[in-house]
């Protein structure tokens, strides 16, 4: 295991951050669509629901396309 320093989370991954900022900003300013896609929030969000629901439980969850669009009309 190295001992080398490692910097604080949003100093190691500023130049990302900034990255996704300004393709958000083209986004916003040419109408170009955004990625990731507010459908693709909501599909992460189904699956660390379901990760969260099966750590707690210690069973399997099942996810299916028509719960990820279920949340994305609610």
């Amino acid at each position: 295991m190295s001992s080398r320093y490692l910097p604080f989370f949003l100093e190691r991954y500023a130049q990302a951050y900034q990255a996704e900022l300004d393709a958000f900003v083209h986004s916003i300013r040419t109408g170009d669509p955004c990625s990731p896609s507010f459908d693709d929030g909501v599909a992460a969000l189904v699956l660390a629901n379901a990760a969260a629901e099966s750590a707690t439980t210690g069973k399997t969850v099942a996810i299916s396309s028509s719960s990820v669009a279920a949340q994305s009309t609610a």
